[in-house]
């Protein structure tokens, strides 16, 4: 098994799209019409949260002009949050390609894969 399939096997679960439009629906969300802020709660799942992401932002103090670099961006949250608030271009990386996928399907959502890009 290539390290790429060993690292697919680990991390991803399937289903991840479903689930996650499940939730957003189940919190009375309409997965069609979302904010960024909607997604807070599903996405952060660092040490201290988006608490941690705000802070680190606050003090890096990105803006439209700069690029930011998202490695291990799991879902997206971090990047996503970089692009709303400050309005950062801001790649992600990662090695699972369903995180990439929703990290693709829910930037379109908030309307920031303008700003937002997944490797």
């Amino acid at each position: 098994m290539s390290t790429e399939a060993k690292i697919g096997a680990h991390w991803s679960r399937g289903g991840l799209v479903d689930a996650i439009l499940a939730a957003l629906e189940a919190a009375g969300l309409d997965p069609e019409k979302l904010a960024p802020e909607d997604l807070i709660p599903l996405e952060h799942l660092h040490g201290r949260g988006v608490d941690a992401t705000r802070e680190l932002l606050a003090v890096l103090s990105p803006g439209p002009d700069c690029y930011l670099l998202d490695i291990g961006s799991g879902i997206g949250g971090p990047a996503r949050l970089a692009a709303d608030l400050y309005g950062a271009k801001v790649t992600g990386i990662d090695l699972t390609q369903e995180f990439c996928d929703v990290t693709v399907m829910l930037s379109e959502r908030v309307g920031l894969s303008g700003r937002v890009t997944i490797r």
